[in-house]
């Protein structure tokens, strides 16, 4: 991607402070609204965000990553995640290998970008945790075409929109029973789509399911 190249021929500035040789420097990193609570408490078990999708600096590193492919932009969140996922699953569950499952794309939306900015998260997160962690993308597909979820307002019908919408690849299903997963995507709003991913998982036999996500 021509936007990658630039990065590392032209070091990017803060978008905030416009500190030089950083995407986001640390100071207003640190400075960022934090995430608001789930609409569903029960979902703060096993979903974790790290801000608010309301900043506006969070708001532009979240459209640089899903529209621009910024890999500086997915890379800065990296250690967050790792510190993030590193707390969120229980020490009894970290006895193995944790299967880190980007939530995948749309077929129409992956065409027209090129890259699954999921992916990008799930990448930037391995290479910041101290967990044994292995990336699959061939586990979880997507069985039923829905509606943009940033086109439905209201949370009934983003619930009703992505039910149904996940299965387990039938020659994963193997690989899925036991196992702990980590569903990683970029932004939740009512959860709807975490939700219907941890479900087919679940139902597929995984031991557990958790999710983290950069905004809420």
């Amino acid at each position: 991607m021509i936007s990658n190249i630039l990065e590392v021929l032209f070091p990017c500035n803060c978008r905030a402070c416009g500190k030089q040789g950083t995407y986001i420097c640390i100071s207003c990193l640190s400075e960022c609204k934090l995430p608001r609570a789930f609409d569903d408490a029960e979902d703060a078990a096993w979903m974790t965000s790290l801000f608010s999708y309301k900043d506006p600096t969070i708001k532009e590193a979240m459209w640089d990553i899903k529209f621009h492919g910024r890999f500086a932009a997915a890379g800065i969140f990296g250690p967050l995640l790792a510190r993030a996922a590193e707390k969120k699953l229980p020490i009894e569950l970290k006895d193995g290998a944790i299967l880190l499952v980007p939530i995948p794309p749309s077929k129409s939306g992956k065409k027209k970008r090129g890259y699954n900015q999921t992916l990008m998260l799930a990448k930037a997160l391995r290479r910041n945790t101290t967990l044994s962690t292995q990336i699959r993308t061939n586990i979880l597909k997507k069985i039923r075409q829905t509606e943009k979820q940033a086109m439905l307002s209201d949370r009934t019908m983003r619930l009703q929109n992505m039910e149904g919408a996940f299965g387990v690849d039938d020659g994963s299903t193997a690989d899925v029973r036991g196992r702990v997963m980590l569903l990683v995507d970029d932004i939740t709003t009512t959860g709807a789509t975490l939700k219907e991913a941890r479900r087919a998982l679940l139902e597929a036999g995984a031991r557990a399911v958790f999710a983290i996500t950069i905004a809420h």
